[in-house]
């Protein structure tokens, strides 16, 4: 999750044979305005600092 120029982690996924779902629900006190997927070496850390491979602006 991405506000302006700080992200933030949102929680961490596994795929399994290449698939994988996720269900977030955005907390509108926080206001982001993207939401972004990357690949991380492991899923510590509040800050994400992996490759990112997908992003998208979330609509007000």
């Amino acid at each position: 999750m991405i506000k302006g120029d700080t992200p933030q982690n949102a929680g961490t996924f596994l795929s399994r044979d290449g698939m994988g779902a996720v269900y977030y629900t955005l907390d509108s006190a926080n206001d982001y305005d993207t939401v972004a997927i990357t690949l991380e070496p492991d899923p510590m850390g509040k800050e994400p600092h992996g490759t990112m491979i997908l992003a998208a602006k979330i609509k007000g």
